[in-house]
């Protein structure tokens, strides 16, 4: 049979389903003159296309002519688009002109009061009659209606009829099998497709619970539907919306007494919540799953909430007790024989230990579970775990085996066709690459990452995308543009109710103003950030903000205040077994002691920081160390230690492709070799320094440089040259908005 006889047959079995409906539409048509308004009720769009073409195929077309207008979402005075599009419809002669109004439920919306659409409808009611004289007949799905019922009353009140058309059988088989019944989970659809099989949930869900009295409605069928648009929100990061229907489906089990479904509801909810960064409420929620499952002696559940359980400590940095979850489900896993989830929690458990710098044991459990996903077959699972190796590979510097891991687990999502995983792998690639100090290649993987995750429209991905380009610009010194980035990413991040997200944003923007020398603004945006911490439970990110809060009083010099912050934030990481943010408190009450000119506390601790950072494997922040080491014995005068100390930290970060590290160890070189008086040698390592500033669009290091060069040609008595290396920086510093830098280089160069 042909696709047209096909279709034929379907618009026949829609309108033998309604047959007594579309009679009385088909009268409401004949008798219908000027302004005159019918509602026609269809919950699925393809039975409302058969609905259209059985009225266009019907013997009344000979007399009416059918103009269907179709409107997206932004939709929000209908009048007008109506009244434009008017005079463009070419007439039929002898044909009275019907408008069939469609898609006008994208703007109405499910949830919220007074929608702007219904509002104008309601407002201009009264100019219909003479600007739109004809029949109109609005296609709608249940809630739509009964929402324009309710929020736009007056115009409601003028109707002349409702039509409310029956889902065939068929219709419904088909979407129960393409969502309730269908084996592909959200995460594998592209994104029309996550939208088609929402939009079909959601007639369904009309169709089972209409919202006009006297038909029959199914609370079970409703449960589950409601459950599974919960789950469908959840997968586009969407978890506001997610917990409306996932609230509304835990009311039904409760009344239903279906408990079993209720520990499910539970689970998701506790996944909405912690996904808004509601660790506390997400807890509650997973709890009350895990009794339910208990009392059921539901094993595989409990281990399922015991393992989401680990995954909030995780969140809350609070990896004991993480780890304590995650081996109780472990256990459960082992003795009821599922062998293949045990790798997941493996995974897990690789995150924890590589968290408390346990990487040995990390790479052990990582190895674990990448056995059992080859073992099984589990491609995208082998991908996930190569990606977690890469990770430890990335925390010790060893960027090379990092990338390999990760383009290992690249290729084969892309073979899969995971488009989520390449999206996440060209993130993480791009994070080596910036690393490296790479930053256009980090910019474009970022790019590429972005693009991806815009399709798939997950959006909080790309908020943390935003983010990252935020940090290349930073780091360039493109402070405006590193802003616009970082305020992208907080406005998604806040309307998807991200508050951990919203925390890391404002902290980033306090680094902005920070460099800029507001440091009142930086203050103020920090203590944003540590206020939403706190109420989140997020103490490791509250050790950062207290740190970020030492350096603005470093800045300040309230050496005091700043050596009590940072001690704060050490004990609290000290506590968290957080060993690499210790190291870096070090290194930071190393900088407060150097400021106060006690060389030898700030070497020891240089030293201490040094020590873990070795002990870490963390060649990186070894680099680091040697070079503010360095910084110390140069403040001392002991010129060739600190060119020794130097060197190695070059050696190391050439070896890693730190190229941005890289340019500041020949600064700081160059300004060595200054002090010393080795003015040929200062000059070279100065102007290697300042062209690969040039390359990465390292702003501020070019203002340094040029300062450091500035001061060099005085000493030759080049005043000329001098002048204009030194009005290069200041205008440099001048743009950035660099405030302290500037008092700084204004009064050296005065006294000079």
């Amino acid at each position: 049979m042909s696709t047209q006889n096909n279709r034929d047959l379907e618009i026949r079995r829609f309108i033998s389903r309604n047959p007594q409906v579309f009679t009385q539409l088909l009268t409401f048509v004949d008798f219908s003159d000027k302004f005159t308004i019918g509602f026609v009720e269809v919950n699925f769009n393809t039975e409302a296309d058969f609905l259209i073409e059985g009225l266009q195929n019907h013997p009344i077309s000979q007399e009416t002519q059918f103009e269907v207008l179709n409107f997206d979402e932004n939709l929000r005075f209908l009048r007008d688009e109506i009244i434009k599009i008017l005079p463009t419809i070419k007439r039929e002669p002898n044909k009275k002109l019907v408008l069939i109004v469609r898609g006008l439920e994208k703007s109405i919306g499910k949830f919220g009061e007074y929608p702007p659409v219904l509002q104008d409808l309601n407002w201009v009611r009264d100019a219909y009659k003479k600007s739109v004289p004809h029949p109109m007949l609005f296609v709608l799905p249940d809630y739509a209606i009964t929402r324009l019922a309710k929020f736009a009353a007056d115009f409601w009140a003028w109707r002349s009829g409702v039509f409310l058309f029956k889902t065939t059988q068929a219709t419904r088989d088909d979407a129960v099998a393409r969502t309730l019944d269908s084996q592909r989970s959200f995460r594998t659809l592209e994104t029309p497709e996550k939208q088609e099989r929402i939009e079909l949930l959601e007639s369904l869900l009309m169709d089972y619970n209409p919202s006009h009295s006297g038909t029959e409605k199914n609370p079970s069928a409703c449960s589950n539907i409601l459950h599974q648009l919960g789950v469908a929100y959840l997968s586009q990061g969407n978890p506001i919306k997610a917990r409306e229907y996932l609230e509304k489906a835990l009311e039904l089990t409760k009344e239903s007494g279906n408990i079993s479904l209720q520990a499910e509801v539970y689970n998701e909810l506790g996944k909405a919540y912690e996904q808004e960064r509601q660790f506390l409420a997400a807890m509650s929620a997973y709890q009350a799953s895990l009794e339910i499952s208990r009392t059921l002696g539901n094993r595989s559940g409990e281990a399922n909430t015991l393992y989401y359980l680990g995954n909030v400590c995780q969140d809350l940095r609070d990896w004991e007790k993480a780890k304590k979850y995650y081996q109780q489900c472990l256990k459960i896993q082992q003795a009821i024989g599922d062998i293949y989830s045990q790798a997941s929690t493996y995974q897990q458990l690789g995150w924890v230990a590589k968290e408390m710098w346990n990487l040995t044991e990390a790479e052990r459990y990582y190895q674990q579970a990448l056995e059992i996903f080859s073992e099984y077959g589990d491609r995208s699972g082998m991908a996930y775990s190569w990606k977690k190796l890469g990770e430890i590979e990335r925390d010790c510097g060893n960027w090379d085996e990092a990338e390999r891991l990760y383009r290992q687990s690249l290729e084969v999502e892309a073979e899969l066709g995971d488009r989520s995983g390449m999206g996440y792998s060209w993130g993480v690639l791009g994070e080596i690459e910036q690393n490296r100090g790479n930053w256009n290649e980090a910019e474009q993987l970022y790019q590429q990452s972005l693009e991806v995750l815009t399709e798939l429209g997950d959006r909080l991905w790309m908020a943390s995308i935003w983010g990252l380009l935020g940090n290349i610009e930073q780091n360039r010194g493109n402070w405006d543009e590193a802003e616009r980035l970082y305020r992208q990413s907080l406005e998604v991040q806040t309307e998807l109710g991200d508050r951990s997200g919203m925390a890391t944003s404002w902290g980033q923007w306090g680094d902005i103003e920070r460099n800029r020398g507001n440091w009142d603004e930086a203050e103020r945006l920090y203590r944003q950030s540590l206020e939403l911490r706190t109420e989140l439970g997020d103490r490791s990110g509250m050790a950062t903000s207290w740190g970020t809060l030492g350096d603005i009083e470093r800045n300040r010099g309230n050496w005091d205040e700043a050596e009590r912050l940072y001690q704060e934030s050490l004990e609290l990481r000290t506590e968290l077994g957080d060993r690499s943010g210790m190291a870096n408190s070090w290194g930071t009450l190393g900088d407060i002691e150097r400021n106060r000119g006690n060389w030898d506390e700030a070497e020891r601790l240089y030293q201490e920081s040094l020590e873990l950072r070795t002990e870490l494997g963390d060649r990186s922040g070894m680099a680091n160390s040697w070079g503010l080491l360095g910084d110390i014995e140069r403040n001392r005068g002991n010129w060739d230690e600190a060119e020794r100390l130097y060197r190695q930290s070059l050696e190391v970060m050439t070896e890693l492709g730190d190229r941005s590290g890289m340019a500041s160890t020949y600064g700081c070189m160059g300004e060595n070799e200054l002090l010393r008086g080795n003015l040929d040698a200062a000059e070279q390592l100065s102007n290697q320094a300042l062209m690969m500033a040039k390359e990465l669009g390292m702003t501020k290091l070019m203002a340094e440089v040029h300062y450091d060069l500035a001061r060099l040609e005085r000493q030759r008595n080049n005043l000329e040259l001098a002048q204009q290396h030194y009005n290069t920086a200041h205008q440099i510093f001048q743009q950035l908005g660099a405030a302290q830098y500037l008092e700084k280089i204004e009064r050296e160069w005065e006294s000079d």
